[in-house]
């Protein structure tokens, strides 16, 4: 009898620690998120199930905003790691996209550009209101990194630790080349997760074939731990008999 409390003892003391668990690990196609996105600055239309948009030159604007992780998913107690797989074909001869993902106050992503052979960059920002983007905050930049000719294919990816109540931690890899920083803005997971498109503000188009993520975090199991002190009561109450 000792032997079985003791083990649950620490089965409760264990399940009173947050777990850690993969929340979300998902490919959307440029079609599902022509169907699901909302298209503030830009206009969209289908090349298969690619997806690409159109918009005027200027800005930077929110191109468009595809919600990817809901509200209260995760805790603003704890951290939480985003990473982003980015597949797109170089449509234009001028293509020098954001991505980023945003809890819909600041954002935290890559800018990939055609110059230099190749460029790119972490950026944050802050999102005033859901259509606009601001004070742009640039991170450990490199250029030189290769390029997809026009009508080529390739991706990028970038990865946004999310700490409570302290800056986020980014990271990007583009062909060979990866650069890591710690940005200026705090995000919190538990608004819920955006990932945004934006634009250098000679642009007019891009074509996003799909685009990956996985997502990190650490959840409460309250019911769980209910469960188990509920079992050890039970045998408490039998030992005492």
């Amino acid at each position: 009898m000792r032997k079985t409390l003791f083990a649950l003892f620490i089965l409760c003391v264990f399940s009173a620690s947050i777990f850690a668990e993969t929340v979300l690990n998902q490919t959307f196609t440029g079609q599902q998120i022509y169907n699901t996105a909302s298209f503030p600055n830009s206009t969209k239309s289908l090349s298969g199930t690619s997806l690409v948009i159109n918009f005027s030159s200027g800005g930077p604007y929110v191109l468009f905003l595809f919600p990817f992780l809901q509200a209260n998913t995760l805790s603003n107690a704890s951290a939480a790691t985003v990473n982003v797989t980015v597949n797109f074909t170089r449509n234009i001869a001028d293509y020098d996209p954001y991505f980023m993902i945003t809890d819909g106050l600041n954002a935290v992503g890559t800018a990939i550009w055609d110059n230099d052979g190749g460029y790119c960059n972490l950026y944050s920002a802050q999102q005033p209101t859901t259509n606009t983007l601001s004070n742009f905050q640039s991170y450990s930049s490199v250029s030189g990194t290769g390029y997809p000719g026009t009508g080529g294919s390739s991706s990028v990816t970038f990865s946004v630790t999310i700490n409570p109540q302290s800056a986020a931690q980014a990271s990007v890899t583009f062909y060979s080349t990866s650069r890591s920083a710690t940005t200026s803005v705090i995000l919190d997971a538990s608004r819920g997760l955006s990932f945004l498109a934006s634009n250098d503000t000679n642009d007019s188009s891009y074509r996003i074939d799909s685009v990956s993520f996985q997502v990190n975090g650490v959840v409460p199991e309250p019911s769980t731990l209910g469960l188990v002190f509920m079992v050890l009561s039970f045998f408490i109450f039998l030992k005492r008999k």
